[in-house]
């Protein structure tokens, strides 16, 4: 049985999503078709059917991520060096033809996730750059067609670290839009609860005196 190369946040997380399911979801499930059973004819029965069908799933999920945890091989990134791209590879490069510069991380299959920037090493884009160094070009076909990337900058950071900084990035904005919300809030109380004018004040009596100034009538202004 062939193994396959995974980080060691990556095996927590698989192990981590295999009890879940055996021992949340699946007893979830268990209850929910006992009492779905209680309701009589099972041929006409939506609840029934449908905790079937998600028990059917479940397990099937199951069996999957036991096989990929029973073949994963940990590999410590941080011992690598960063001669050449390779499986747990930080890679920084740039579209040959837009200059838009992008990061790429190199994961095994079941850490992938492109919104992440997290690539499997099967991937097209991934195979592509095992093996490369810095300053290389290479071409990958896409359903766009194909593109061209030179690799800027390879490193071995550990992903969870490289992934803290996103999310701290995300955090700060995040803060920022509440700390401006709640000081335009402090504004308007404050500006809401500014004492009304009182009658004696000298800016009052100002405005009083101008509203008792009669008008002029057209002879008088001429």
């Amino acid at each position: 049985m062939d193994k396959f190369p995974i980080t060691q946040q990556g095996h927590e997380k698989l192990e981590k999503e295999i009890k879940q399911l055996k021992y949340v979801e699946r007893p979830l499930i268990i209850e929910a078709i006992a009492t779905a059973r209680e309701f009589g004819d099972l041929s006409e029965n939506a609840e029934y059917h449908a905790a079937r069908e998600k028990q059917s799933f479940v397990e099937g999920r199951i069996l999957d991520l036991e096989g990929k945890f029973s073949r994963s091989e940990i590999i410590d990134i941080s011992k690598l060096e960063a001669g050449s791209v390779k499986f747990g590879a930080t890679v920084k490069v740039i579209d040959d033809d837009s200059k838009e510069e992008s990061i790429y991380h190199i994961v095994g299959e079941y850490e992938a996730d492109i919104t992440k920037r997290l690539i499997s090493t099967g991937s097209p884009l991934a195979k592509a750059l095992i093996g490369k160094s810095v300053g290389d070009l290479v071409e990958v076909s896409t359903p766009k067609g194909d593109k061209a990337y030179e690799i800027l900058e390879i490193s071995f950071q550990k992903l969870d670290l490289w992934l803290k900084k996103i999310f701290c990035l995300i955090n700060l904005c995040f803060w920022a839009i509440i700390c401006l919300n709640f000081k335009e809030r402090e504004i308007m109380s404050n500006i809401k609860n500014l004492p009304a004018l009182d009658s004696s004040s000298g800016f009052s009596k100002y405005l009083r005196e101008i509203n008792s100034i009669p008008l002029l009538s057209q002879e008088e202004e001429f």
